[in-house]
């Protein structure tokens, strides 16, 4: 979290609502207004619209002529075309990893992670393990612009609950080993094969997108 000093209060601002939207205080389709988040955040009002200004930008937020800001609401084309961009980004940051190489305590996190997910007593267990498994690979791919658009996608799916149209489909749950496909991922880029390490992260997202692909079908 960045510090609320003179200067950066923008900044502070738009850090303190990201980390909002991460942990679910604010679900897509809510209202946000300049005066509530000022009072909230104990700031003016001009680093709060700036910021919102900012989130509208990056494709968290939507203007409403009306009422000022809004969470956006993605439609299932709108995820799956998220999805899609991830498999291109991700799997490009993971060959760059495996082409660094890997350090033995970043493998080490990475499976902690799968450890976290397989043996997660919750359900919010298992997905901060996932997303966590997601987001070191990110920044640790040695490219700055790579890590920035990401990171964008990775919250993205976050705060607009993929997860939730995943779990309306049963047997996409059911029948997949994704403690296993993480687990294959790891190996690749421990042995620095980046081709693998490419494929396997790209076709791990794929079946993700698919599945929300079967969702869209149905519900047309």
């Amino acid at each position: 979290m960045i510090a609320k000093t003179r200067g950066n209060t923008t900044e502070f601002v738009r850090s303190r609502l990201l980390d909002d939207l991460r942990k679910g205080n604010f679900q897509p389709g809510d209202k946000l207004t300049t005066e509530t988040l000022a009072r909230s955040y104990e700031v003016s009002r001009t680093p709060v619209r700036e910021a919102l200004v900012r989130l509208e930008r990056e494709g968290m937020l939507e203007m409403d002529v009306n009422t000022g800001f809004r969470v956006r609401v993605l439609s299932l084309p709108e995820l799956c075309e998220l999805y899609e961009i991830r498999e291109a980004l991700e799997g490009l940051a993971v060959a760059k990893l495996a082409e660094r190489g890997a350090s033995s305590e970043l493998l080490g996190e990475l499976r902690r992670c799968c450890e976290q997910r397989r043996n997660a007593a919750s359900f919010k267990e298992k997905k901060e393990g996932d997303q966590r498994f997601h987001m070191l690979i990110c920044d640790s791919c040695g490219s700055k612009a790579l890590q920035t658009l990401i990171h964008n996608y990775l919250l993205l799916s976050t705060v607009f609950n993929v997860t939730d149209y995943l779990l309306q489909n049963r047997r996409f749950i059911n029948r997949r080993d994704i403690h296993h496909e993480h687990e294959e991922i790891v190996s690749a880029i421990e042995e620095g094969n980046s081709s693998r390490a490419r494929k396997l992260l790209a076709a791990h997202i794929a079946t993700a997108r698919k599945s929300l692909e079967k969702l869209m079908k149905k519900q047309s």
